[in-house]
């Protein structure tokens, strides 16, 4: 059975992911496959590239579509394959196999309005960082931009029966104007399940999408709050954010919804040191944990750190799995990076196993003060993994 294969994923039969401009692929990891401005939707479900990658996966191959959840499995991390595996249901199975059309989950990543210019995103994924680094979408781009998003709308609202969950991404799904259009033209007799990734740094009084789900009885919402540090680091890092609305957005959530609230960490350079000050607020908070790696920029991925920043990584994580020996799932994936950062093998595209330089991880970040006009400095910050680095640098 297809299931079988010992490299299956369901996300080619079961989820497509819309991207800015008009881009589809088959996981948020995915290169685009197609374009619907310039293709019709089942052309490109019906594509030779998305056949090929079925017929890999048939065949118990590494599609290269596939390279990131390979290439993290292979150093013992988790990836989007085993945690989609977990959540699969028997009907979905039983579909896969007798293949038959499971369609079920999309992913919004349709727009890049964004309020933060973060430390690890770029202008590919945030309209602040494109306006600071003096980029603007030209008229043609901008058009397809609307083209893309109401062709998806219009297929995605004629497809509404046979979606289940819906996922949506950035950008900042809360600045984006057209997911309330989207969710007001969605039928009203169907329960959609959604999942809103978000960085929380607006203000949610007056937000429209926030408005619009507290009112709708028929999304089931989960809000997966991104963020990886806290108070001045956190600032740090999610450039243009404040803390104090961060935490008082919060408090909203908590007063004004019943679903269900999860944290979801980025693990990176920004958190060797201070993860367990991340799971004594979130436990505090009563916030759910989800954990992430980052693969770029490789100047903050922890893998590709130097031996001393692994160490110290090392002994971060073996606090938390004192502290908190218990089933969460996050534990389990903290394990799984520990075991990389054991092996010692560089998380890097390319093949190439060249640690990154101490000096190019302090530039980097001097880089950023300078490009964003921080106020407050890494070495400040984060001063043991400052002299770590400084001490790495002159040996």
């Amino acid at each position: 059975m297809i299931t079988d294969s010992k490299t299956f994923c369901p996300l080619p039969w079961t989820q497509l992911i819309f991207k800015p401009i008009g881009g589809v692929g088959v996981c948020s990891f995915s290169p685009k496959i197609g374009n619907i401005v310039e293709t019709p939707i089942q052309e490109i479900i019906n594509s030779n590239t998305i056949n090929e990658i079925k017929q890999a996966i048939k065949n118990g191959e590494w599609h290269k579509n596939c390279n990131y959840c390979q290439h993290s499995e292979l150093h013992g991390g988790d990836s989007q394959r085993i945690t989609e595996l977990k959540c699969m249901t028997d009907d979905t199975k039983q579909k896969i196999n007798q293949e038959v059309d499971a369609f079920k989950d999309i992913v919004l990543n349709w727009e890049t309005d964004c309020n933060l210019s973060c430390n690890y995103c770029g202008p590919q994924l945030s309209s602040t960082w494109r306006q600071k680094k003096g980029i603007k979408l030209v008229p043609v781009e901008i058009a397809q931009e609307e083209q893309a998003v109401s062709v998806t709308m219009d297929y995605l609202i004629s497809r509404h029966n046979d979606i289940d969950r819906i996922l949506l991404l950035g950008g900042e799904p809360l600045m984006q104007k057209n997911l309330v259009k989207f969710f007001e033209n969605l039928p009203a007799n169907k329960k959609y399940r959604v999942t809103i990734a978000t960085n929380l740094s607006v203000n949610l009084k007056k937000n429209p999408l926030f408005k619009l789900m507290l009112k709708s009885k028929n999304l089931g919402i989960n809000w997966l709050i991104s963020f990886d540090n806290i108070g001045d680091q956190f600032e740090y890092v999610r450039d243009g954010a404040s803390w104090e609305i961060f935490e008082n957005n919060i408090k909203i959530l908590k007063e004004n919804t019943e679903y269900d609230i999860a944290a979801h960490l980025t693990y990176s350079l920004y958190c060797v040191d201070s993860l367990k000050e991340y799971y004594d607020y979130c436990t505090k908070n009563n916030l759910r944990i989800e954990v992430g790696n980052l693969s770029t920029p490789v100047e903050l991925n922890v893998t590709n750190a130097p031996k001393e920043i692994r160490m110290r990584a090392i002994e971060e994580i073996d606090q938390i799995l004192i502290s908190y020996n218990n089933d969460d799932i996050s534990l389990d994936i903290l394990r799984n990076y520990k075991s990389m950062l054991e092996k010692a093998v560089p998380y890097k595209s390319g093949g190439d196993k060249d640690y990154i330089k101490a000096q190019n991880i302090l530039n980097f970040n001097s880089r950023l003060e300078t490009e964003l006009n921080k106020n407050k400095k890494f070495e400040d910050l984060w001063p043991e993994l400052h002299n770590i680095l400084k001490k790495v640098q002159n040996d």
